[in-house]
């Protein structure tokens, strides 16, 4: 089966909750969480592909719940260096602090993306998906570009806030780099300064963002297509939450699955893939029930709305 759809890195997540509960040596680093979402959405991880660099600090049986879905583990390539690996710690209002646990020097070595690292036969992909720091981030960004400009749809999503809102240059840079950027509320805020719903909308569409997703949490999403001018609102899905850590990798990788039919479909799917991955610590061991995830898709479509822009 040919690999469409490829997500990007892979670390090890030692987790803090709000409670001070913790979980050590969870599968983490955006790309499985990613590439479970676009396995969830389409039913099976045959067309899916994880490209990542790993080392020797790998715990037993890691990948588990991406080989229970199908997922094409090939572009994952073991080095003699660690594996990247960081804290994520929870606070009671939805702020994650991440904390990297091991040499920048290694990190660098280990958490490239882009078309460098694929096996051959991951080149013929037309999807792709990473997190990138937003402030550190020529590198992704180049990278990022040069598969845009071979017709492929990039997703991008900060993995963690930057310390200082980026410049009206950077933010140009690194929206124009991708065909859809994918952000939080609060990474939303912290990279442009403001606070204001509207003109935080208005920076990104008057800096060149094509797509644009912005997750609420319990509020749900709100996503623009400004080449098309469509705006649409999606709701969360209602479900019992445990750990939100990879919900927005997960969102993320649906959409861009589904983005070929509709915006409108495409959100409600979504939707759909986090509400199952904030229901327990890491990946689900399985892909969903039909049955449920047709349930779920009907709430979520359901309560779409349009947005005016």
């Amino acid at each position: 089966m040919t690999i469409e759809n490829v997500a990007f890195g892979v670390s090890i997540n030692d987790i803090v909750l709000p409670s001070g509960e913790t979980h050590m040596g969870i599968l983490g680093g955006g790309g499985p969480q990613t590439a479970w979402g676009m396995a969830a959405v389409l039913g099976s991880g045959e067309t899916v592909g994880l490209a990542a660099r790993v080392g020797p600090n790998l715990p037993d049986n890691f990948f588990a719940p991406l080989e229970k879905a199908g997922i094409n583990l090939e572009g994952v390539q073991h080095t003699s260096l660690y594996t990247p690996q960081a804290w994520e710690v929870m606070e009671h209002d939805g702020t994650r602090t991440h904390l990297w646990r091991v040499p920048d020097d290694i990190l660098a070595k280990q958490m490239i993306r882009g078309w460098d690292i694929l096996p051959t036969h991951y080149q013929g992909a037309k999807n792709f998906h990473w997190g990138l720091d937003a402030e550190k981030s020529n590198h992704d960004i180049s990278n990022a570009h040069r598969l845009k400009i071979k017709g492929n749809q990039v997703s991008l999503e900060p993995y963690r806030l930057p310390d200082h809102p980026l410049k009206h240059e950077q933010l140009q840079k690194l929206v124009q780099s991708c065909n859809i950027i994918s952000l939080s509320w609060q990474e939303a805020c912290r990279i442009t300064e403001y606070d204001e719903y509207v003109r935080i909308i208005t920076e990104f569409r008057d800096a060149g963002t094509e797509i644009l997703l912005v997750r609420r949490d319990k509020q749900g999403a709100d996503i623009y297509n400004f080449t098309k001018s469509i705006g649409v609102h999606v709701p969360a899905i209602k479900t019992h939450v445990v750990d939100v850590i990879g919900a927005g990798n997960t969102f993320s990788g649906g959409f861009l699955v589904q983005l070929q039919n509709s915006i409108e479909e495409a959100a409600c799917h979504a939707s759909v893939v986090a509400s199952y991955m904030i229901e327990q610590i890491g990946l689900p061991q399985r892909l969903p029930d039909p049955a449920d995830y047709k349930r779920r898709f009907q709430e979520a479509k359901s309560g779409l709305e349009y947005i005016k822009i």
